[in-house]
Parts: C-alpha cells; structure tokens; sequence
C-alpha cells in the first residue's frame, strides 16, 4: 500500500471526483452512454457503487471493487483488485462492456491506486444515517382465524376473500430488496411476522410471478413451481444459554455476517420476542452497527402490527423529506401496486412509445431506493386493490403529485382505455395512444370465436356479490367485463342466505350469462356436476369442490396485462377448458370431502 494513503475506518461518501474516475475505470464513459454511476460509498474497505441505467426504468445496480481473496467470488478479477455485483445477474450489455473494457484495466489497478482517488477526492462526506421513526406501541385486537372453504359457513368462497386478509405481510414483497436478519433462535424466525416465503401456501397469491405450465410443453417453461423459495434468512441463532446470560454479541455477527454476503440494497432485522423477554436492547446493537456502514438497515419490531408499522414508516416517514428534493418530470408517471411480470413491461413499452416514462414501481416490493425517487414524478397510477388501499393512502397524502386509479389495463378494449385516462390526467392528445397491432388483432378474434364454444363459472356469496363488478377485489381484473369480452360463455352461481333478494345483478341481462341460486353446500356441488362449463374460478391451489365436479380451475394467475397479454390470457383459459384431467377423472374423486384434505391452521 502507497504511504501516506491510510484505507478509511468509516463509511464514507464520495463525491464527483471519485464517481467520474471510477465510470473512466469501468469503461462506462464511453459513447454510447447508456450507465451512470449514481452513487459511490467507501465501507469495511471496499468502494461500493450504484450503477442506474441512462433514461430506463430499470433497478439500480450495484457494484463492489475490494480486494481479492481465494474464496471471492468475483465478476472480474485483478491482482489487486476484483469487481463484483450483488445482484445474481447483470443486464448484458452492461455485462458486456465491463468484461471487454473493464477487464484490462483491472488487471493494471493497484489497490493503493482506489485508495488514492478517494483521498484526493474534495468531496468527500461521511455517511449519514437517518434515524429510525419509533414504532408505535400496538397490541393487535382478537381476529377470526378462518380455515378457508372447509368451514360450512364458507362453502361459497371461491376467491379465498379472508385468507387474503390473513396474507397482508406476504403479499408485499420486502424480500427482493432487503436481506433479513432476525435475533433468537431458528424456530422462531420462520413463525415470524415477517416469514422467507408466504405462509398461506393453499391459495394462489396473484402478486407472484408462478409459471402455470397448463397446454404448454414443459420445457418451453423451464419446469412448473407454485411456491418459489424467494429469499433467505441469517438468525443468530440463540441456544438456551444466550437466553439466560445474554448474547448481544451474536446480533452485531450476524449482521456483520449478512452485509457481507447481502445480495440486496438494505437489511432488515426482523424483531423476535426473545431479546424482549430476557431484556436485551436490540435497537441500541442495530443502531450502533448502523454507524458502521453505509447499508441501510431497518428494523421490524416484535409486534402484531409489525407489516402496518413497516409500510408506514416506509411510504410517509421515509418518503415525505424526498417530495420537494426536485421538481416532477412532465410525462413521468410512477407505477402503484403492479406486479412484476411480463403484463407489465408490455405497458412499459406501451407508454414509452407514447413519449411517457415509468419513472418507478413500488407495491408489492418495498425498496427504499425507489420510494425515495417517487418525487422525480408528475403522477402516481394505482392499480385497484383493496388489500392494499392502507398503504395506498400514505402515497396519495403527497400533494405534489396527480393521483389516478382505474380499473387495470387487461383486455384489447380495458388497455385502450386506462391508456386514454393517463394520456387525460396528464393532459395529452388522446390521439396518441397506442392501439392494438393487427396482427395481434387478428390473432385475437380467431381465439375469441373459439371462446365463443366455452364456458366458465364463477361462484360467489350473495353478499359479496359485488366482487364480480369491482375491480378492487380481484386485483385490478374487471373480471366479469374481462371474460366477456374474450367471448366465454359465464355461469354464475350465487349462494343466498335467508330472504336474500337476487334480481338487481345488471349483468344478467346478457344472453352469454346464467345464474344458478344455491342455498347450501350440497346444492351447490350438484349444480356443479350438472353445469356444461370446463372451468370455474378458485384462488385456492387445491380446491377439493372443482376435483370432484369435474371442472378445472383458473385463476387470476391466467390473466395478463396489455395488448399481447389480453392475447396470451385468452388462449391460457382456452387451455383450461380443453384439459381434461378433473372431467376424467371426477369418477375416482367421488369421496373427496371437505374433511379428506383438511389443513388446520393451528
């Protein structure tokens, strides 16, 4: 090492000097510019850095130069100096032009020469820290934990309602941007408020990208797996001897343990009741280790209100000091609540070629690199849910923003029109707008007038008849309007209660729909058997009603957004009703029960 150029002991952040010097280094100077280095952090002697991509709304990416060792695993590797990413893989053009450019000159860098740059860099900072909001005491009130459509009272939940609502924590996704670390024992972190993968693994959570390999051959989808291990969990892993002497040690190791090999932008400690009973202050370790690291680190307390305190404290408390730090973009728009799945980068497209940029995508995934961007913005488009309408309401107190919310683009006609109301909210020619190619088109109406030969059904409570209508209960789907325009025949099968009236559903006055009234488990799995549709809708993975009726189940896992996702949709549901595994086999299921596949929640 160089005298007189000690390596840092603190984290600290770098200014322009190091940011330009590190983008010559990394070949990312040269035309055509297409990455900049956004940020630069020297912390536990490496230089980190986050690359964003030139006028794309893609993730940032984030980079580390330190030096090598024999059990580094490393992108590039010099004598003195290697490079790697934490994400698992790297856009290929940006893979690209770091293995042509950034190779040689690694293979020259001297360790001392880094250290040399960060020291003669004027602007040079040590990090801040922003400090935690205090988590508001709450003891959660008594819930009804239901066991799903095995209860006689909920023989007519189909679309899995109340297991949702059980499901809050996993259906927002803190997993893809934070790596989590808990304080106890191994036990105890998977029964924790915040769990590695969803818990309710019965019914199908439409925010997950699943692969439904149904009329496909498999290898043109790389296998078929409904419950996908998405992130991993680093606990310290507290014996009966911690508990009665103590070991707040093993807390600062394992988050030394989880910054080193994170493979994401933040931590998050996930609060267990164990250092709270035996009294040890885990938010002093936390906030002490905070002080040595650039990583943002959140913490989870051990709270039944825990997923409610998070996003709060994450889209207000985190977010309201970033609204006024740039003025909004015109025709830059934010995207609320949207999955990631190919639906949406089609929409992508779509607005991008309308001269609209998605600046960024929060909910399902939390990431604070992005919530703090929002403000870059003119409007944030929401996609109805009513799952999530809590923390829709922390977004929508920003007052330097527009705020729209219609129904999901999903259908030739829907994607037309939620194109229309953004291009109006922002107060551009409607003209603009992309329609449907012709291609597309034509392939549409041939699958739609194979459509016309199908029938699907759909089975809702009498008192929740409006999930059929609002979007906001199916996840953005105008389902009824959806599946009507794909030209499916609907069945309707309606289960009443009492002196339950049923002749104000508007939609029944169209010649494609039926309505069945059912008063009773049994009635309704005779209607079933004897109804003509191929397939009925079911949130739930295994529902034992479809197996012994005969009829497939779909769900809102079939449904895809935009242009070509309308296509693909229909000829999904198509497959549906044209696999004819349940038809064939519902003469073996005729002792399939409620009480034969029985999960008790415990």
């Amino acid at each position: 090492m160089t005298p007189g150029v000690p390596m840092p002991t603190e984290a600290i952040v770098c200014g322009a000097f190091t940011r330009e010097r590190v983008e010559r280094l990394l070949g990312l100077d040269i035309e055509p510019i297409t990455y900049r280095i956004e940020k630069a952090q020297w912390t536990h002697g490496r230089l980190e850095i986050v690359v964003r991509p030139v006028d794309e709304p893609a993730d940032d990416i984030e980079l580390v130069l330190e030096q090598p060792s024999p059990q580094q695993q490393a992108f590039l590797r010099g004598p003195e100096v290697c490079l790697w990413a934490r994400q698992r893989t790297l856009p290929p053009a940006l893979a690209r032009r770091l293995t042509r450019l950034a190779s040689q000159r690694l293979a020259r860098l001297r360790f001392s020469d880094l250290l040399k740059v960060i020291h003669l860099d004027p602007d040079v900072e040590r990090a801040s820290h922003q400090s935690e909001a205090p988590a508001p005491d709450g003891i959660s009130t008594a819930s009804v934990m239901t066991q799903a459509h095995t209860h006689p009272s909920l023989f007519a939940d189909f679309f899995a309602a109340s297991e949702f609502r059980r499901s809050r924590g996993d259906m927002l996704d803190v997993f893809s941007a934070h790596s989590l670390v808990c304080h106890g024992d191994t036990e105890c972190a998977y029964c924790s408020v915040v769990a590695p993968r969803p818990r309710n693994a019965l019914v199908r959570l439409p925010v997950l990208e699943t692969i439904r390999a149904i009329g496909r051959w498999h290898q043109s989808t790389k296998g078929f797996n409904e419950s996908p291990d998405i992130t991993d969990i680093t606990c310290s892993d507290m014996t009966e001897q911690d508990v009665i002497l103590g070991a707040p040690g093993k807390l600062t190791a394992a988050l030394i343990d989880a910054d080193r090999k994170r493979k994401r932008d933040a931590l998050l400690v996930i609060g267990l009741c164990v250092p709270d009973v035996i009294g040890e202050n885990e938010d002093a370790i936390v906030q002490s280790y905070r002080k040595t690291t650039s990583t943002p680190v959140l913490t989870v307390p051990a709270s039944p209100r825990s997923w409610g305190w998070l996003v709060q404290n994450m889209l207000e408390t985190r977010r309201a000091p970033h609204d006024h730090d740039s003025p909004p973009e015109p025709n830059r728009i934010n995207l609320i609540g949207f999955g990631d799945n190919p639906g949406v980068r089609e929409i992508y497209n779509l607005l991008k070629i309308q001269g609209i940029i998605v600046n960024r995508h929060v909910l399902p995934r939390l990431a604070m690199v992005a919530i703090r961007d929002l403000h870059r913005a003119t409007m944030n488009v929401y996609l109805p849910n009513e799952y999530w309408e809590r923390a829709y309401s922390y977004l929508k107190q920003d007052a330097g923003r527009i705020h729209l919310q219609c129904d999901g683009p999903y259908g030739i006609a829907g994607t037309k029109r939620w194109l229309e109301s953004i291009h109006h909210a922002l107060g551009m020619p409607a003209s603009e707008v992309v329609g449907c190619k012709d291609v597309l088109l034509e392939r549409w109406e041939q699958l739609r007038a194979q459509a016309k030969q199908h029938r699907l059904g759909l089975v809702v409570p009498w008192r929740e008849r409006n999930t059929l209508t609002d979007s906001r209960k199916t996840w953005g789907i105008p389902l009824v309007d959806f599946l009507t325009e794909m030209g499916f025949g609907i069945d309707i099968f309606v289960a009443t209660e009492g002196s339950d009236s049923v002749d104000d559903m508007d939609f029944w006055d169209s010649p494609e729909t039926s309505v069945t009234i059912v008063h009773s488990l049994h009635e309704l799995l005779q209607s079933l058997e004897r109804n003509l549709c191929e397939a009925v809708f079911s949130n739930y993975v295994f529902d034992w009603r479809l197996v012994r009726s005969g009829k497939m189940p779909f769900s809102t896992l079939e449904m895809q957004m935009g242009y070509e996702g309308s296509v693909e949709t229909l000829r999904r549901l198509l497959a549906v009703c044209r696999t004819p595994l349940y038809r064939a086999g519902r003469r073996f299921m005729q002792g399939v029960g409620p009480n034969t596949y029985r999960h008790d929640s415990g």
